[in-house]
């Protein structure tokens, strides 16, 4: 092979592998973390419900504050076992307010 073939072989490669690292990081910047924060953002002010689930677990996050505040309040005081069993067992309505309160929250 000559080397014009070599030279205009290696050129179209390194043509075709930069369009395909140039593709590459333009749909990268479509999900990166900042458009995703962004996106949900723009939902939450326009009170997009299906586009703030789209990104958020409302349940789980709410499900996650109720344990967070359980366990903290345990550890802070052990000798609050009784009252915190009352609490533990009304977990599930605590976490269906707490998201009922995140999806009410705002002006």
């Amino acid at each position: 092979m000559s080397r014009i073939h070599l030279a205009l072989l290696t050129g179209g490669a390194l043509v075709i592998a930069g369009v395909a690292l140039v593709t590459w990081r333009t749909r990268q910047g479509s999900r990166s973390p900042l458009a995703s924060l962004q996106q949900l953002a723009q939902a939450v002010r326009a009170k997009d419900r299906p586009g703030i689930e789209q990104f958020l677990d409302v349940r789980r996050a709410a499900e996650s504050v109720v344990n967070e505040a359980l366990s903290t309040a345990a550890a802070l005081d052990t000798g609050a076992t009784p009252e915190l069993r009352t609490f533990e067992d009304m977990r599930s309505s605590l976490a269906a307010l707490v998201e009922l309160n995140i999806w009410t929250f705002g002006p």
